[in-house]
């Protein structure tokens, strides 16, 4: 407690601005985010090319072939993530769901790709 006490002694007044001022930022960033349309059909890809363009509102489990091998793709309610894939680290499985125009799940090590195509792309740190 007294080391939280010791910490606000060092902030001054502009410091609590520019803190409110973050928060807010950060609020009207994740704001935006939501305000992308669900979307409705899934692009899936494998080395470059389109093997696969599926509805979101079909609940359905397919295994789509990478360079590494097999990746488990599961779309429910409206939903698409990466269940199983051959990549060492899983970071693909880590990504989690994707649901909104824009979105886009890529799992670089085996050239799997799952995007959700849409009028209003999501914000894109590369074209920023």
């Amino acid at each position: 407690m007294k080391r939280v006490r010791d910490i606000a002694m060092l902030l001054r007044p502009g410091d609590y601005v520019v803190l409110l001022l973050g928060l807010l930022l950060v609020a009207m960033l994740f704001s935006a985010r939501l305000q992308n349309p669900p979307g409705q059909m899934l692009v899936v890809r494998a080395k470059g090319q389109v093997v696969a363009e599926l509805p979101l509102h079909m609940q359905r489990t397919l295994s789509i072939a990478g360079t590494l091998g097999n990746s488990l793709i599961e779309i429910v309610d409206g939903r698409a993530r990466v269940i199983g894939d051959p990549g060492p680290r899983q970071i693909c499985v880590k990504q989690g769901w994707i649901s909104r125009a824009g979105d886009a799940l890529l799992c670089l090590a085996n050239q799997v790709t799952l995007e959700i195509p849409g009028q209003s792309a999501g914000y894109d740190s590369l074209n920023y």
